[in-house]
């Protein structure tokens, strides 16, 4: 989380930072523990 709130990175350079095969599986996970996506917990707390 603290990567999509302190970088602007993308969801694909996140999950190759984290270790995840790639982007789809990192969004998977992320909304699995999360309940929203990597997108849209950006831009709820962008506000």
């Amino acid at each position: 989380m603290r990567l999509l709130n302190e970088t602007s990175l993308t969801a694909a350079e996140i999950a190759s930072k984290t270790g995840f095969v790639d982007a789809s599986s990192f969004a998977e996970q992320f909304k699995h523990r999360t309940g929203m996506t990597p997108t849209e917990y950006r831009t709820k707390q962008a506000r």
